[in-house]
């Protein structure tokens, strides 16, 4: 009976430090502000930056500055893009409004470890392929911890330079920004 109740209590101690099985769970709910964006940036006969970004949780924005960087109350530029602090993504957004699009939470927090992914991977060499046209970027934003910065990840570029970020996760992240944030716009 003794040699049982060993061997019962051994059986339910290695239980309770056994893997959680996968589940159909959903994934933990992002506590980013901001996740992803496409934004359209040109400096050729006055300033320009448009774009459309994804939020944590789920609601897609738009913005539009035109005019010259010093008559721009936000002629919005990063010190570090490997660095970007709460305050700076909150220039960048500032005046973005919210146009009633939306991805679902749970859809922002499946990816996410895409966006990890493609943070590990550096972007093709540019390389020129106009002028004057300015640049389009779809990016992504990973957060640096410690520290509570966030990184751009660049997923594609097009424009007077064009480069790609080359993983599949990438990839991934682009077809999905594609579908929720749309094409047309900026």
């Amino acid at each position: 009976m003794r040699i049982a109740t060993i061997l019962f209590a051994l059986i339910s101690l290695t239980a309770c430090n056994s893997p959680t099985p996968a589940t159909d769970e959903p994934p933990e709910p992002t506590s980013q502000p901001w996740i992803c964006g496409r934004e359209y940036v040109n400096f050729a006969w006055g300033y320009q930056r448009r774009g459309a970004v994804l939020d944590g949780d789920g609601h897609v924005w738009r913005y539009e500055f035109k005019g010259t960087p010093a008559s721009l109350p936000n002629a919005w530029q990063p010190k570090d893009p490997n660095a970007l602090t709460e305050t700076e993504l909150g220039a960048r957004y500032n005046g973005a409004v919210d146009i009633g699009q939306r991805s679902s939470a749970d859809d922002v927090a499946a990816h996410m470890p895409l966006i990890r992914e493609a943070a590990g991977t550096p972007p093709t060499e540019g390389h020129q392929v106009g002028a004057d046209m300015g640049a389009t970027v779809l990016y992504c934003l990973a957060r640096n911890v410690p520290g509570g910065t966030y990184r751009q990840v660049l997923i594609d570029q097009k424009g007077d330079i064009e480069t790609t970020n080359p993983s599949a996760a990438a990839k991934q992240l682009a077809t999905w920004l594609n579908r929720v944030l749309g094409t047309d716009y900026p």
